[in-house]
């Protein structure tokens, strides 16, 4: 609106008997607002154009009954054109911003007809407020870090709870204090990052509390892998629920190479082990290495640019070598060339860890990632760890689409899959024969799933599904 104004004001004061420092000002203003344009983008408020538009066709009803009803009654002290109408002067005068084709005779209709006018600016005005209006956030207070961190190591049961804590997201206290939603909202979609971190006896409260937020900031509320055993709380709130992955779980103190189910796996290992290829772990915070980490960042921008797609995040890791410091990091190495590492973050209050990078070299020989990932799982083993998980893998066991939504959350996969390759990562997974734990999207009505959709390609993605399907 600012740019509008100011443009026919530079050019009106140009041509009219060429007004150079009048032009000169708002020429000047108006070349601050577009070089510096980024500096006012801000996305609409979700609840005031769900305002807007319940109160568009009730102010114009009520400005148009008010100006049929008074130029009815003052029909006397107007002139009245040929053709014209108490309602159709009430819409012109009052609607349409349209000169008006009556003169009034009177003090008393002057004074009426300037009021109908006014009465439209009104509410043209408020109606514009609102669908201008910046994203208002709330009730919005972020959770103090020590309080997420509080609620991680207490509460942190499910592997998602490692990425729900990360910077990339909103933390929202619930339960007084004793329960955590972790959430990033895209095309007013809340996408919770997992089920609340809570207790089981305060889950309900929060999942209560995180919807209601969310249908106060006028988001759609949504849960993203939620799991098996909270889906009646959700369901008591009036969720529904669609199986959308299995996440692949193992209990370490009893994994091993040894035995019949993983014999395809150990005798993968044991073939490229004879090839020279060796694991062995990378403690980055304890003293970098110059000539690993360069190697790090030469496989993950080779990794990236075979999968020809961005960082991905939300749940999954974004690569940089300060988010190595910390975290167990293995590297597959032939010789003193890295052949692949991946990374494990930790949960269960340090009892579990999830995996989270995982990338390789493209000339990498085949299974330089089982043997890494074999030889990793025995050395959080060895350290006493309770629990490992593989990560998810979406649409894994769930069986075939019944139905529309079932088949359009497959097409979103499968468009996935095309860039991620998810169907290869569950066959890879398989080999640990672990143990699958369906995981669940949360969602409040099938018509939510189109926009529900395209905000998990958003929050996962750099640019979106638009930019998946240009660059297939």
């Amino acid at each position: 609106m600012a740019s509008l104004a100011l443009s026919v004001s530079f050019l009106s004061h140009l041509g009219r008997a060429f007004d150079l420092h009048h032009s000169l000002v708002a020429g000047v203003l108006l070349a601050y607002l577009v070089i510096f344009r980024r500096r006012f983008y801000a996305r609409s408020d979700p609840a005031s154009l769900q305002k807007a538009l319940l109160m568009a066709p009730v102010l114009g009803l009520t400005v148009l009954v008010y100006g049929y009803v008074g130029l009815s009654r003052l029909r006397g002290e107007f002139a009245w054109d040929p053709g014209a109408t108490p309602l159709s002067e009430a819409l012109r005068s009052g609607i349409a911003v349209l000169e008006p084709h009556v003169d009034p005779a009177t003090d008393h209709a002057a004074r009426f007809l300037g009021s109908l006018q006014m009465a439209g600016w009104l509410a043209r005005l408020y109606l514009l407020a609102l669908v201008l209006r910046a994203v208002v956030l709330h009730d919005r207070i972020e959770a103090p870090p020590e309080d997420v961190e509080r609620l991680f190591r207490t509460h942190g049961r499910h592997s998602l709870a490692a990425f729900a804590i990360q910077p990339d997201k909103h933390h929202l206290l619930l339960a007084g204090g004793r329960g955590l939603v972790a959430y990033a909202v895209r095309r007013s979609v809340a996408l919770a990052c997992g089920d609340p971190l809570a207790s089981a006896e305060d889950l309900e409260e929060c999942a209560r509390g995180f919807v209601e937020h969310c249908w106060h900031n006028g988001w759609t509320p949504c849960v993203y892998e939620a799991a098996e055993e909270s889906r009646p709380v959700w369901r008591a709130l009036g969720l529904r629920s669609l199986k959308i992955a299995e996440e692949a779980v193992l209990d370490l103190p009893g994994f091993s190479l040894a035995g019949g189910k993983r014999a395809a796996l150990r005798a993968l290992t044991h073939k490229v082990t004879r090839a020279g290829l060796t694991v062995r772990p990378y403690r980055r915070d304890q003293g970098p290495d110059a000539a690993i980490d360069e190697q790090l960042e030469e496989i993950s921008e080779e990794w990236l640019a075979a999968k020809r797609l961005g960082e991905m995040g939300f749940t999954l890791g974004r690569f940089s070598l300060e988010a190595l410091d910390g975290v167990r990091v293995f590297l597959c190495l032939s010789a003193e060339r890295v052949e692949a590492f991946c990374s494990w973050l930790p949960y269960r209050a340090g009892q579990a860890a999830v995996v989270d990078l995982m990338r390789k070299r493209n000339d990498a020989v085949s299974g330089t990632m089982d043997l890494l990932l074999a030889e990793s799982l025995q050395a959080l083993r060895d350290e006493g760890l309770q629990q490992a998980s593989l990560a998810n893998a979406p649409l894994a066991n769930v069986g075939e689409p019944r139905g529309p939504l079932d088949r359009g959350v497959a097409l979103l996969f499968e468009n996935l899959n095309a860039f991620y390759g998810y169907k290869n990562l569950f066959q890879f997974k398989k080999k640990f024969a672990p143990r699958w734990e369906g995981r669940y999207l949360v969602y409040p009505r099938g018509s939510d799933l189109p926009r529900i959709a395209a905000a998990m390609t958003l929050v996962h993605g750099s640019g979106g599904f638009l930019q998946l399907l240009l660059k297939r």
